[in-house]
């Protein structure tokens, strides 16, 4: 129960990013793409050992699952 409670406060936390960030500027990328971030609660408290995937929207292509560390930081070194 507290893993689910846990995905969907994740999703949710990714879909408010996705909604501001979303009309300032599309974010594209070519090549080959390092991606880094951190998964935080609502509190703002890093969430550990969190799953993450990556979706392409145009080849359907999932990449995955990434795991957060004990500081909810999460890399991904090579995403085409």
């Amino acid at each position: 129960m507290r893993r689910m409670k846990r995905t969907i406060l994740v999703i949710g936390a990714a879909l408010a990013l996705g909604a501001v960030v979303a009309p300032l500027e599309p974010a594209h990328a070519e090549g080959i793409t390092r991606v880094r971030g951190t998964v935080k609660d609502i509190n703002g408290k890093p969430l550990p050992k969190v799953k993450l995937y990556f979706e392409a929207v145009n080849i359907k292509k999932r990449v995955g699952p990434v795991t957060t560390n004990k500081e909810g930081v999460f890399v991904i070194a090579t995403l085409d």
